[in-house]
C-alpha cells in the first residue's frame, strides 16, 4: 500500500523524468536560420525533380552535413538532383522529407532576407517574424543511388558546357529514334565532338579536351540541367554502365544514360562542295527573319553579287549586296527556323555557307561549329 509520503516521491520522480525527456526532445529538435533567396531557389528547382504521378509522394529530402550546411535532394527515379545550402548554426538532425511542391508554395510568402527553420516530431516549421507556417514531415527520405562501377571520369569545362548548350536546338524529344533525344559526346585523341540531330539537321561542335577516349549519349533533360545549374564552376563527370553523375562543390545531379548506337555523323557531313560563300551573320539573320514573317519556308538566292531571301509565294522579299561572289548562283528553299536557330548560336562576324545542289544539304560553319541542314525540295 502506498503512503502519502511515497506518493509524493513518485510524483516528484515522474516530474524529473518528464523534464529529462523534454530536455532531450528539445535537444533533438533541428533549428537553424536560413538565407531566404538561396533556399527558396533551391527548393523551387528541386520540386521540379519529384515524381509526376498523381499518387506519388512528391517529396524532397533534408540531410545534415555540418553546422554550416544542410543538403536537399529530390528524384523522379530517372533524374536526381542535390543542393548544399548554407545555414547559420544548424543543429544536427535525422534525415526527413516534406512535400516539395507545398514547401515551394509556402516559401513564396517569405519576404525577409533570412527566416527560421525548425523541425519537431511531426512538422517542419517556417517562421518569418510574426508569420508562421508548418508542413508535415515524413521519416522516409530520397535514397536512390545505383552503385555501378565508374568506367570513366572527366572534367566538364565551361567550353564543353557551352557546346552542350549549342546542341539543344537540334535535339527532338519526340523523335522515335531514342538515341536522337540526346547529344552524343564523342571524345577521341584530345578532341571532343558534341553532336545532335533531329534527322533534318545535324550540329557538331569540336572542343579540345584531355587524351581520354569515351563516348556516350547525354539526354536533353540532362543538358538543360547542366546548362542551368553547373555553368559557373569546375564540374566533374563520372560515367557508369547505366548513369551519368555530374557534381561541383555545391550541386550534384545524376540521370540515366541513353543506351544505343548514335548515327555515324561523319558520313552525314559533306566533304566536298561546288561553291562556298562567306556572309555576315547579322545581315543573313536579318534577311531570313524578315522574309519569314508570313511563311516559314524561305527561298535563299545568292547570285549576281546579291543575297536575297523571300517567301515562297513572293509576298516578302529582302535583298542585300554581297562582294566577291562572282560566278556564284545558288537558289535553295529552307525552313527558316533551322537557319535562324543556327545563327542564334553563332557569334558576330562571318559564317561560311558551303553547298552543292538545290536538293542536297548545305554545310554552315563558323570556327569549330558546324551544322548540316537539309533543304526543302518543292515539287
Amino acid at each position: 500500500m502506498l503512503t502519502p509520503k511515497r506518493d509524493i516521491y513518485l510524483s516528484l520522480a515522474g516530474i524529473v523524468y518528464s523534464l529529462i525527456l523534454n530536455n532531450n526532445y528539445k535537444d533533438n529538435k533541428m533549428k537553424t536560420t536560413i538565407h531566404t533567396k538561396q533556399f527558396k531557389n533551391r527548393v523551387t528547382i528541386a520540386s521540379n525533380y519529384v515524381p509526376k504521378g498523381k499518387d506519388d509522394k512528391q517529396v524532397i529530402s533534408f540531410y545534415y552535413i555540418s553546422k554550416e550546411f544542410l543538403q536537399i535532394k529530390a528524384t523522379d527515379f530517372i533524374e536526381t538532383i542535390e543542393f548544399k545550402i548554407n545555414c547559420i548554426d544548424l543543429d544536427q538532425f535525422e534525415p526527413f522529407s516534406v512535400n516539395g511542391k507545398q514547401l515551394a508554395q509556402i516559401l513564396k510568402v517569405i519576404k525577409s532576407d533570412t527566416f527560421s527553420l525548425e523541425v519537431d516530431d511531426s512538422f517542419l516549421h517556417i517562421k518569418d517574424g510574426r508569420n508562421k507556417a508548418k508542413i508535415e514531415k515524413y521519416a522516409d527520405v530520397v535514397d536512390f543511388e545505383i552503385e555501378d562501377k565508374v568506367i570513366n571520369t572527366f572534367e566538364l569545362t565551361q567550353t564543353i558546357i557551352a557546346a552542350l548548350r549549342n546542341s539543344q536546338h537540334s535535339i527532338d524529344l519526340n523523335c522515335p529514334k531514342i538515341e536522337l533525344t540526346g547529344a552524343l559526346i564523342d571524345a577521341k585523341n584530345g578532341y571532343l565532338n558534341v553532336v545532335s540531330s533531329d534527322t533534318r539537321r545535324l550540329t557538331v561542335q569540336n572542343v579540345s579536351t584531355s587524351d581520354k577516349n569515351y563516348e556516350f549519349i547525354l539526354p536533353l533533360q540532362a543538358i538543360n540541367t547542366i546548362s542551368k545549374y553547373f555553368s559557373s564552376s569546375s564540374v566533374t563527370v563520372n560515367i557508369t554502365e547505366s548513369r551519368i553523375f555530374v557534381a561541383n562543390d555545391t550541386n550534384r545531379y545524376s540521370c540515366k544514360k541513353i543506351n544505343g548506337i548514335y548515327v555515324d555523323y561523319n558520313r552525314v557531313i559533306p566533304k566536298t562542295f561546288k561553291l562556298t560563300v562567306d556572309v555576315d551573320k547579322a545581315l543573313f539573320y536579318s534577311l531570313i527573319n524578315d522574309a519569314s514573317v508570313i511563311d516559314k519556308q524561305v527561298i535563299v538566292d545568292i547570285s549576281n553579287n546579291t543575297i536575297k531571301a523571300s517567301a515562297v509565294d513572293k509576298s516578302v522579299t529582302c535583298e542585300e549586296p554581297l562582294e566577291n561572289i562572282e560566278g556564284i548562283n545558288m537558289i535553295m528553299v529552307f525552313n527558316s527556323r533551322y537557319l535562324l536557330e543556327f545563327l542564334d548560336i553563332c557569334h558576330d562576324g562571318d559564317i561560311t555557307i558551303n553547298f552543292n545542289d538545290a536538293k542536297l544539304p548545305i554545310l554552315l560553319t563558323q570556327g569549330n561549329l558546324t551544322e548540316v541542314i537539309m533543304p526543302i525540295v518543292l515539287e
